[in-house]
């Protein structure tokens, strides 16, 4: 059985493939397995797979079904210990394997959480994994989730090492029928099933952005995805008795959408901000934000007065505050 099983999910990826296989293939760790599930691809990248001929490779052909389809099919195929998601256009570093297994045994943890290398253009910025005011660096299943519920741990299935048996103990699965927030849906209840998890303040995954995602007003729509997500997890712990506030992530999350530059007049952006409205204005910030505490009163007396263009732009300027928040 290998160490770990590198899962990736390929969809029209041939400008970054083969940096990202190659990036796999030569982990410092040999003992690993790599899937490549090519999810219906119409480019060049099976070729590009089929040019590789390391035996540690499983190939899966399928039809499209989406990302989440892809990752499932690659779990379900998995003989691993351990779980590593890969995106095909990312790449890794070469001692994530090792150093991420290494820190698993010797903590005994069953998730080992790493920072993101954020890349767009010629620009790199590293994106903590847990917010660095805080100088643990192992956690219990329960202080993880109030702390990633904060919006102070991100949420990516990339930048963490999974034990494979949270997936088959607790019939855990990437969810298909979302294409926008899987993985907020995923690595919660991940990290509820774990005993502990771990935390390396070191970044090794290099996650290509794509400035022009969700930039289009059709796309408003997603607002009401990640609305979805949030009444799964709301439900998944009210069934498992957990008190679990996400009314902060939640405001995290929609600022993000509604901050984008959507044409104001599309119906879903008025449907969509009219959440935006409803949910900000219920939430109350305790005392780790209280030093917001003005700027929201004054964006919640904003939000009773107008909708306008203008209004619009305030919140977009404002989407800054959540992001920062996490820092």
């Amino acid at each position: 059985m290998p160490l770990v099983s590198v899962i990736i999910p390929v969809y029209n990826t041939e400008i970054y493939l083969m940096k990202c296989i190659n990036s796999i293939i030569n982990q410092t760790l040999k003992d690993i397995e790599i899937i490549i599930v090519n999810d219906g691809s119409t480019d060049n990248s099976l070729a590009i797979i089929h040019s590789f001929s390391d035996d540690r490779i499983t190939v899966i052909n399928k039809i499209n079904g989406g990302l989440s389809s892809a990752r499932n099919m690659g779990i379900a195929q998995a003989k691993g210990e351990y779980i590593l998601h890969v995106d095909s256009d990312d790449w890794i570093d070469e001692n994530y394997c090792l150093d991420t297994v290494t820190f698993a045994k010797k903590h005994n943890v069953d998730i080992v959480l790493t920072n993101l290398k954020l890349l767009w253009n010629d620009n790199v910025v590293e994106q903590k994994a847990i917010n660095p005011s805080t100088s643990k660096n192992i956690f219990t299943s329960i202080e993880y989730l109030e702390y990633w519920a904060k919006n102070k741990a991100i949420s990516n299935c990339v930048n963490r090492l999974i034990k494979r048996s949270l997936y088959l103990n607790n019939n855990i699965t990437h969810p298909e029928n979302i294409s926008l927030g899987e993985d907020l849906v995923t690595t919660p209840r991940l990290s509820f099933y774990a005993d502990k998890i771990g935390f390396i303040d070191k970044s090794y995954y290099n996650y290509i952005q794509n400035p022009l995602s969700i930039m289009n007003s059709s796309a408003v729509y997603r607002v009401y995805e990640i609305i979805n997500v949030f009444n799964i997890l709301d439900d998944f712990f009210i069934e498992n008795k957990l008190s679990i506030d996400t009314n902060y992530l939640k405001a995290y999350h929609y600022s993000i959408l509604i901050s984008k530059k959507y044409n104001v007049l599309d119906p879903y952006f008025s449907k969509a901000f009219d959440v935006y409205i409803k949910t900000m204005s219920s939430i109350k910030f305790d005392s780790d934000f209280s030093k917001h505490g003005i700027k929201f009163k004054l964006i919640k007396i904003a939000f009773k007065i107008s909708k306008s263009t203008r209004m619009i732009n305030l919140i977009r300027a404002t989407n800054c505050f959540f992001i920062q928040s996490r820092k």
